[in-house]
């Protein structure tokens, strides 16, 4: 009985041995053919309708250009400083506003003023201070030339011999370096003479300037370069500057810039017209017609000009809104 035991043990023994030095020889049983497949794992889920309809993408905003002032610290609030142009200095009337950044270019408004005026009485008539405030522009109001003060305007009168459009890039430039300012926002406006220098900007500096407000007084002087857009204003009893002069010269730009033959004409207020020009590519032409005004800055916070004033519109609140859609194209 021994013995046996002893040959089962060593039977199992050498049976443990092949299995462990060949471990292939143990086979599972193959699935019957009628057994059902699990699908994979991997198959992709199907692709589903988006559930919220895509925002449209942002309109791109307009490139800015800088000046070489950006960085460099400047005083805010008001300021007379000068500059040396044709042998003599000639002072600027600096309004820089309290939320000016030196790093974020700024628009630019040129304010010219009349005949035997002075920049410090354009600048309170205008009522443009305040609104440089509102709005964020930087505002330049020049002294012109000669004695009375005045502005050379080619082909109209230049006794002076001044050429005023030189001292206006001489004086940008001389801004450029100090102040961070977007050179494709300069804007220019102006009374009665200042009016003719801020058209003139617009005939002999399209570069320069993106759009121009002539008040009481705008020229066409056989522009040669490109179209600019331009808002104007003119009372019908301007005994300074006749009204049909201005009107002549808006549809003169108006054909210069490409506009349809005749404006559309709405009710700006109850003795205010608006003409627009259409079909301008961009450089539009806008004339306020005062009825019955004279020659004067409609809205002006305080008496001035000539003859019957008007303050059923704000002409510097309207040149801003009409300025602020018409930045310099590319």
């Amino acid at each position: 009985m021994r013995g046996l035991t002893f040959a089962l043990v060593v039977a199992s023994a050498a049976l443990l041995a092949a299995c462990a030095e060949d471990r292939s020889v143990v086979d599972l049983p193959s699935p019957s053919p009628s057994a059902t497949a699990l699908p994979p794992t991997t198959t992709p889920r199907p692709t589903r309708p988006p559930t919220r309809t895509p925002l449209p993408r942002p309109t791109p905003r307009p490139t800015v250009v800088r000046s070489s002032g950006c960085g460099i610290e400047h005083a805010r609030g008001d300021a007379i400083e000068a500059i040396e142009f044709a042998g003599e200095v000639r002072a600027y009337r600096l309004h820089v506003p309290a939320r000016y950044n030196n790093r974020q270019p700024a628009p630019v408004l040129l304010n010219f003023h009349g005949y035997a005026q002075e920049a410090a009485q354009q600048e309170a008539y205008s009522g443009l201070v305040p609104l440089s405030e509102a709005e964020g522009f930087v505002l330049v109001t020049p002294e012109g030339s000669g004695s009375p003060q005045g502005w050379d305007i080619v082909g109209v009168y230049d006794e002076d011999g001044s050429d005023d459009v030189i001292f206006v890039r001489d004086l940008m430039s001389q801004l450029f370096a100090k102040l961070c300012l977007d050179q494709r926002r300069i804007f220019a406006t102006g009374h009665s003479n200042g009016a003719e220098m801020a058209s003139q900007l617009a005939c002999f500096a399209p570069d320069l300037v993106a759009a121009v407000a002539p008040v009481s007084g705008t020229v066409f002087q056989e522009c040669p370069g490109m179209g600019i857009a331009m808002v104007g204003f003119q009372g019908t009893e301007d005994y300074n500057v006749p009204f049909e002069d201005s009107d002549s010269a808006t549809r003169d730009w108006a054909a210069h810039n490409g506009c349809a033959a005749e404006p559309v004409t709405t009710r700006a207020a109850e003795h205010v017209s608006r003409e627009a020009w259409s079909g301008c590519f961009g450089n539009d032409v806008v004339f306020y017609v005062i009825e019955g005004g004279g020659h004067t800055w409609p809205g002006a916070p305080i008496p001035g000009g000539a003859g019957p004033a008007t303050n059923e519109i704000d002409a510097s609140k309207l040149m801003w809104q009409f300025f602020a859609a018409h930045p310099k194209r590319q």
